[in-house]
């Protein structure tokens, strides 16, 4: 069966595309993303040990001079993320 291409989320940051298996499903997930009904969660997995437990960052992107992305201060389109950290193993390290 063949995937159909729904939308790409956050192509700023991640490009990650989501697809359907059927026009239905494609067309429920379109109606959603239009909704602003669909809330991503992201997993990071860091070496050290982050500077705040919690938080949220919030601000424009824009194009650096070296063309990669970076955010602004200016919040006229603001992408908004709220952040929680946790320790994987005791002492907060990640160990294979």
């Amino acid at each position: 069966e063949p995937l159909l291409p729904c939308h790409r989320l956050d192509r700023v940051t991640s490009g990650l595309m989501a697809v359907a298996k059927s026009r239905e499903a494609a067309s429920a997930m379109a109606l959603l993303l239009r909704e602003r009904r669909v809330h991503k969660y992201y997993v990071a997995l860091a070496a050290g040990k982050p500077k705040k437990k919690q938080g949220r960052v919030i601000g424009d992107m824009a194009r650096s001079r070296r063309g990669q992305w970076m955010l602004t201060r200016e919040r006229s389109n603001p992408a908004v993320t709220h952040f929680v950290s946790a320790a994987l193993s005791e002492g907060g390290g990640c160990h294979a």
